[in-house]
């Protein structure tokens, strides 16, 4: 997701975001580990998703 797609997100709506993206995150690394991953840069793409929305809320708090 663009980080425009994401400022447009509400509070509640980033939190529930990123709960989602740490639960999609663990599945990939165990689907990794027991090598039913197909596509691993998914594993770098949700961290990456994580911290922008991790620091758009950071910013909003500042």
């Amino acid at each position: 997701m663009k980080n425009e797609n994401f400022r447009a997100l509400g509070d509640q709506e980033i939190h529930s975001k990123i709960a989602e993206l740490q639960e999609s995150q663990l599945r990939n690394r165990f689907n990794k580990v027991l090598g039913n991953l197909e596509d691993t840069s998914v594993i770098k793409k949700n961290r990456r998703n994580i911290a922008r929305l991790k620091t758009l809320l950071s910013e909003r708090k500042a």
